[in-house]
């Protein structure tokens, strides 16, 4: 077993480079505009399934002008499909699988992990990945079959958090500095008190 002590995405680049060819599946519990942004990069080549159990708004709402825009256009390219898993009845049910499959001409190859796809799962999170036993790949890869031919598209619905999302600063401003006003009356008794205090002066004298 392979593991990493900050993230995944080392070795998950080197399954990918070991078998380039084919369809890759990629079956998350939860995903980020970061890891979308990434897993474009390392798929522009090849067509792409992701299927993500736990798809919310808020989970996508942190992200640079860079990744947005990478994140958009892995959504839009033709050759990708992007699906949803979960069940409500009769008990709460989602996809919380980390399996990546590719589809070779000869048999699939399966990696199995921790890590989602995401900014913590890729790069920060300690994490532990390893290539599936070659008996146990066909029905892994069968398994995750199954849950896309149940899941629904959700292109349409990834699309429209980012487009909801305002831009995130670069920099963080620095607050402004509060300046705070002396009311009117107080400032006429400070003017009182200094000519009492003149006043006072001048008849001692």
């Amino acid at each position: 077993m392979n593991s990493s002590e900050y993230g995944s995405a080392g070795r998950i680049e080197q399954f990918l480079a070991k078998y380039p060819d084919g369809r890759l599946t990629v079956a998350v519990g939860y995903a980020s505009v970061k890891g979308l942004a990434w897993l474009a990069r390392h798929t522009a080549n090849r067509p792409v399934t992701l299927l993500i159990g736990n798809c919310r708004k808020s989970h996508f709402t942190k992200w640079s002008r860079d990744d947005r825009a990478g994140a958009v256009a892995f959504i839009n390219r033709p050759d990708v499909d992007v699906k949803n898993w979960y069940k409500k009845r009769p008990t709460p049910s989602e996809a919380h699988l980390k399996v990546w499959v590719a589809h070779t001409t000869t048999a699939p190859r399966v990696l199995l992990g921790s890590a989602n796809l995401t900014g913590a799962g890729l790069f920060r999170n300690r994490e532990a990945v390893a290539e599936a036993a070659d008996a146990d790949r066909p029905g892994i890869a069968q398994d995750v079959n199954n849950l896309i031919g149940d899941a629904w598209d959700a292109k349409e619905r990834l699309l429209g958090y980012l487009s909801e999302q305002p831009e995130q600063e670069a920099v963080t401003r620095q607050p402004t500095p509060t300046v705070r006003r002396r009311g009117c009356l107080a400032a006429v008794i400070s003017a009182a008190t200094v000519v009492a205090v003149i006043v006072a002066a001048l008849n001692v004298w």
